[in-house]
């Protein structure tokens, strides 16, 4: 009964950023009821920062004019109330009413009150509205829709064949683990390793042709097979089952070369990027917990994420990411240990046995029969710890 443990640590400083987050967060309201109460804590700032910010801790979509937004002031919401309420308190003063229909936010300009010679009146600070303008910019603030936007916007604008994944907030990668993530993009498959997705081969060629960059930088990891049919990897592939996803907010694979790549993927380059502190607006403080319960292995496995992140100004900020997994995995099967042809004592072979039969046991020709080698069940358990830590300073 082999037994595989496997620590992986994964620390990076200054320009090596990470981004945690939880699957859930805690204020998430996606899906359900606007009328639900949840704490809120979002500080006075300019409108579209303070839209971001409602998105992220109800998990709305928010659509709206972008020039609307542009010059107005949002008002602080602290305490527990519904999102509907939570909305009517942001937007009080701004001019903007919003309403929460089927999950999104739309905004709108409030009406303009009308003076006693029954003209409308100006709003104020405001100069009176000109004609009606046209709408044709709309912008969506959060979720899900905009990192789509980024990667379609991302391939859009790039002089190479490439294509991106963009986790928008926190932990919002589509997988938890790289490889598996990676997966979702044309032309890519992927090895697995212990249940996870471990390389990653571009274009039809193998792993060895894939380079990987590491926020610019060259990177390589190489790790011992997990379960019973992989090996060590000594060669130039890399090991994705090293990081959490979480650690990661952009992956841009790229399968074209241009002048300002390094050489070395023949088949593609996959570029990892991690968060940096100016990738968040002041403070952030974010946490991630789940657990898996597995039958066969019996025990519960703990999945945890933190980050903390601050900015000071326009010119100096800092971020700390931590992600622990631990998981156990149980699997049984059968295996033959090959399989040859031969070596029969003919003598011990039963006479009830069609003479036919027994004239192929020993036979060298195309019709010799083959048998397993070593027939045998067999119990793998492999016991995964994994440990990354990100920090760095901008």
């Amino acid at each position: 009964m082999p037994r595989a443990t496997r620590l992986s640590c994964f620390i990076s400083t200054l320009l090596i950023s990470g981004a945690m987050g939880a699957a859930c967060p805690a204020h998430a309201q996606d899906g359900g009821s606007s009328h639900d109460s949840a704490p809120f804590a979002i500080a006075r700032q300019p409108l579209d920062a303070a839209l971001t910010a409602f998105s992220r801790e109800t998990g709305l979509q928010v659509i709206a004019n972008s020039a609307l937004l542009a010059g107005r002031e949002a008002q602080p919401v602290n305490g527990s109330m519904s999102a509907q309420a939570a909305l009517n308190t942001l937007l009080s003063g701004s001019g903007l009413s919003g309403e929460i229909v089927d999950g999104s936010v739309y905004l709108k300009p409030n009406a303009a009150p009308t003076t006693e010679a029954g003209t409308p009146e100006p709003e104020r600070g405001l100069e009176a509205p000109g004609p009606a303008a046209e709408l044709d910019t709309i912008v969506v603030v959060g979720g899900y829709r905009q990192a789509l936007e980024n990667a379609r916007d991302s391939k859009r604008n790039a002089s190479d064949i490439r294509d991106s994944i963009f986790a928008d907030d926190i932990a919002d990668f589509a997988d938890l683990n790289l490889a598996e993530a990676i997966q979702r993009v044309p032309g890519v498959y992927i090895t697995r390793d212990g249940g996870e997705g471990r390389q990653v081969a571009l274009r039809g060629l193998g792993p060895d042709y894939t380079r990987v960059q590491l926020n610019g930088l060259e990177a390589l990891t190489t790790t011992a097979s997990t379960d019973q049919r992989g090996a060590v990897n000594r060669g130039r592939a890399f090991d994705f089952n090293v990081f959490a996803s979480e650690l990661f907010n952009r992956v841009d694979v790229r399968k074209s070369t241009e002048a300002s790549l390094d050489e070395g993927g023949i088949a593609g380059t996959v570029e990892l990027r991690t968060a940096k502190p100016f990738d968040y607006r002041g403070f952030k403080l974010a946490t991630a917990a789940q657990a898996f319960y597995s039958e066969r292995a019996d025990e519960v496995a703990p999945r945890a994420a933190a980050l903390i992140s601050n900015t000071w100004g326009d010119s100096f900020g800092a971020l700390l990411s931590v992600a622990y997994t631990d998981r156990l995995v149980v699997e049984d099967g059968v295996q033959t240990i090959r399989w040859q042809s031969g070596g029969w004592t003919l003598a011990n072979v039963d006479p009830s046995v069609d003479p036919a039969i027994v004239a192929r046991l020993n036979s060298t020709g195309s019709d010799r029969l083959f048998y397993p080698r070593t027939p045998r069940y067999f119990n793998f358990i492999h016991e995964q710890q994994r440990l990354g830590v990100t920090g760095a300073l901008q």
